[in-house]
């Protein structure tokens, strides 16, 4: 039977890059309803008749630690690549910014979590005018989930989160029909961390860490919603 919400029983022993400690609570298939499964779950489910891939919300992920990013994957990334932003002259104010990517020091952009607030100060930033575009953003931000939760561009912390923990979330992926993380079909992925006025930190998909990277260049987004728990 489907799991409920408080159920954790470490699913993956994969590790995040930050202290060799297991941070990966659980992977699990999001029902649109809110039902968790894992993978076995699932595909147990479907034999049965009683889930179809359509009733897939996405697959939600849960770390100990961090209380505040449980998050939702979309099954899929965008069908194309696109830039962060075509201007590369302006610091957007109120995005989580920092010249670190080392995974031992905690302002480094793997420690950046807040994904929906960067999110909205960079579109925020294009209604003021401040910037003239952001289609990473703007394409996270119009991603709607099949439970109506609207997505966002998720931060580096959340993002970089995913290769460590590949194993336990792609067994997800793979039984919904969902997209792989970390696999070089899509081999860079926006992120909402800023490094400066015209760079970034985006994902390249055999690192644990964000890449500072130009915010012209054109790179896959997938967009994450928030987690409830």
């Amino acid at each position: 039977g489907s799991l409920t919400v408080e159920i954790t029983d470490f699913y993956s022993n994969a590790t995040l890059s930050f202290s060799g400690t297991t941070y990966l609570e659980w992977a699990r298939i999001q029902h649109v309803d809110g039902t968790l499964y894992t993978a076995e779950e699932w595909l147990a489910a479907e034999e049965a008749g009683t889930v179809t891939d359509a009733d897939a919300n996405g697959v939600a992920v849960k770390y100990s630690k961090w209380t505040s990013c449980p998050h939702v994957i979309h099954p899929n990334y965008s069908t194309s690549t696109m830039q962060w932003s075509s201007n590369t002259s302006v610091t957007v104010s109120e995005v989580y910014t920092t010249v670190n990517f080392s995974t031992s020091v905690n302002t480094s952009c793997n420690y950046d979590i807040a994904g929906k607030a960067n999110t909205d100060a960079i579109l925020a930033a294009v209604t003021a005018g401040t910037i003239a575009d952001a289609p990473a953003a703007q394409w996270a931000s119009q991603v709607v989930f099949s439970d109506g939760s609207q997505g966002y561009l998720p931060a580096a912390g959340e993002v970089c989160a995913w290769a460590s923990n590949k194993t336990a979330i792609n067994a997800c992926m793979d039984a919904i029909g969902g997209d792989q993380v970390g696999v070089s079909t899509w081999n860079y992925t926006w992120t909402s961390t800023q490094q400066a006025s015209s760079r970034t930190w985006p994902w390249y998909y055999t690192e644990t860490y964000g890449i500072n990277l130009l915010k012209t260049n054109d790179y896959y987004v997938r967009a994450v919603c928030a987690l409830s728990i």
